[in-house]
């Protein structure tokens, strides 16, 4: 089993709570994801069987697409509806103005990492400090907002938005921080991740359409080829005459490089002859793969 199943979250699940699943439904024990969502959020999460495993920390740098709620008036420990409210006040909000906040987040910004998170600080992460009452400076760190748009009020001082983001952004931050511009308090109230690369929401499977798919015999066509999952990095093709020498572990000649040669150290998809290989580079000797996930079987003359 090799590839990737483009799975919909469900609110109130972990994304290793899907892997988990998987696994156990599945039988394959080497299952991954790409790109985690919070608990409480929805949607696209690419998970990755096999060996595809592989490109799995590779995967999360293409830009990400969600929608979201922010509603105003509170404020969680958490930044989002999950969490202990910890400050609250009244304040009127309108759609202008929301759209005003929204523009001073757009472009490149410095966001500083949320509490409640997975990033570790000192060797712990820091939702586990937070958990204990602890605080510690979490680091900021430069993401990219290609677009933040309000798209409607769909409540009193609630307003849906969408976002497109760089990876390592988090909305419940852009929720926080656009409150604070407004002089309010604020939290993400809901959050449905739309795409994920070239993985989309209305490619996605449920974790009940997998299952029926495992039943009917039918898995194999849910599952995608590898290679999609980095579509961000450059390609390189090789010609056939390289297979056996990334397949042995050796460096290629740059001659077998079918059109231009991507910069030295540059990481790229690499191909022979159109087939996946996996992920590799040029080299001072030549092209070194670093992720290899062609099988030795595939090998041919020619």
């Amino acid at each position: 089993m090799n590839g990737i199943i483009n799975v919909v979250k469900p609110p109130n699940m972990t994304s290793q709570d899907v892997v988990s699943y998987l696994r156990g439904l599945l039988g394959e024990r080497r299952i991954g994801h790409g790109g985690t969502l919070d608990p409480g959020a929805a949607g696209v999460l690419p998970v990755f069987l096999g060996k595809s495993t592989r490109l799995c920390e590779y995967s999360i740098g293409g830009d990400k697409e969600y929608l979201g709620e922010i509603s105003f008036g509170k404020s969680t420990d958490t930044q989002d509806s999950y969490g202990n409210v910890i400050a609250s006040g009244d304040c009127t909000v309108t759609k202008a103005m929301v759209q005003q906040a929204f523009s001073s987040l757009t472009g490149e910004i410095s966001q500083q990492v949320p509490m409640y998170s997975a990033i570790k600080v000192g060797g712990q992460k820091l939702y586990q400090i937070a958990r204990k009452g602890k605080s510690v400076d979490a680091p900021v760190r430069k993401v990219t907002i290609h677009r933040l748009k309000v798209l409607s009020q769909t409540g009193e001082n609630k307003f849906l938005f969408s976002v497109l983001c760089s990876k390592g952004t988090y909305v419940r931050t852009l929720c926080t921080d656009a409150a604070a511009l407004l002089g309010c308090c604020g939290h993400l109230s809901f959050l449905l991740r739309t795409r994920v690369g070239i993985f989309g929401l209305s490619d996605g499977c449920t974790l009940n359409e997998i299952r029926s798919a495992k039943e009917n015999g039918t898995l194999r066509d849910l599952i995608l080829p590898p290679d999609g999952a980095v579509q961000h990095l450059t390609a390189m093709d090789l010609k056939n005459k390289a297979r056996r020498f990334l397949l042995n572990g050796a460096a290629a000649n740059v001659n077998f490089i079918k059109g231009s040669i991507p910069k030295e150290g540059e990481l790229c998809r690499i191909y022979i002859n159109g087939e996946f290989a996996g992920l590799g580079s040029v080299t001072a000797d030549g092209v070194r793969m670093n992720k290899l996930l062609m099988e030795e079987h595939h090998e041919s003359m020619g």
